[in-house]
């Protein structure tokens, strides 16, 4: 019996490692990245990309440190066009980009 985890388990690690905090004007959000399950959701719910697939990652991915939703399917529409695109980028990276540590390292 190996004590090496499999390829698998260290996948679900890994995923459940980068569930973190981003503090935004004050505000801690928790993030953790998409799934491939969700990007087909993403996919069902926003065909055409654009700027309401960014706010759904939104709606979706940002929580509190208990694990509720921060923003509600009412908030859509003020993600899209009333939140400045720098913080809306700064979330979205958060959520889709490569780990901390691969960011540290670049």
């Amino acid at each position: 019996m190996s004590l090496k985890p499999t390829l698998i388990e260290a996948l679900q690690a890994d995923f459940k490692a980068r569930r973190r905090k981003e503090t935004l004007l004050g505000f801690d959000v928790w993030i953790s990245p998409l799934t491939v399950e969700e990007n087909i959701l993403l996919n069902e719910r926003e065909p055409d990309g654009g700027a309401a697939r960014t706010a759904e990652v939104l709606l979706m991915k940002c929580t509190d440190e208990a694990g509720a939703p921060i923003f509600t399917r009412a908030d859509k529409d003020a993600l899209v066009r009333e939140v400045a695109g720098e913080h809306v980028a700064r979330l979205v990276t958060a959520i889709t980009g490569p780990a901390v540590e691969v960011q540290a390292k670049n």
